[in-house]
């Protein structure tokens, strides 16, 4: 009797509808992925979408922001246009000089050369609709020109 019982249990632990985690079929999925060389050393790190299927790499969402150092103006570009774009400037201390919000754009310009020469903070957020939001520090250094 012990043994059925503890057959029956087992059998009714086990399940292939449980799940740790629920995946939408329509969803990219989206992962960090390593290269090697030939002696098992980690040469690249990348972040890459795939749609389900794993057939299509989807492009996750870049940024770039220049100049750096800057003499005022900072550009920040995102590779995609995104459906909500934020970005916010800080001094080394904490101090919010500036911030920057657009819809469906993928650029935003600040000017900061009425600030003292110094190590800003950018931070930006990126959201777009079937992509993993985008959120990244960047230290930019400002000049007097």
């Amino acid at each position: 009797m012990k043994k059925i019982f503890l057959a029956l249990i087992i059998l009714l632990s086990i399940s292939d509808k449980t799940s740790a985690q629920i995946q939408n079929p329509n969803e990219p999925v989206c992962r960090i992925w390593y290269d090697y060389d030939a002696n098992g050393q980690r040469v690249k790190r990348y972040y890459e979408c795939k749609d389900p299927m794993g057939e299509v790499a989807l492009h996750p969402i870049r940024l770039e922001l220049f100049p750096n150092p800057t003499g005022g103006t900072i550009i920040v570009v995102g590779s995609e246009t995104a459906d909500v774009f934020v970005a916010r400037i800080f001094k080394i201390d904490g101090i919010e000089i500036a911030a920057e919000t657009c819809y469906d754009c993928n650029e935003i310009r600040f000017d900061i050369s009425d600030q003292p020469t110094g190590t800003y903070v950018v931070n930006v957020l990126l959201q777009k609709q079937g992509y993993d939001d985008l959120q990244k520090g960047v230290t930019v250094i400002k000049y007097d020109e």
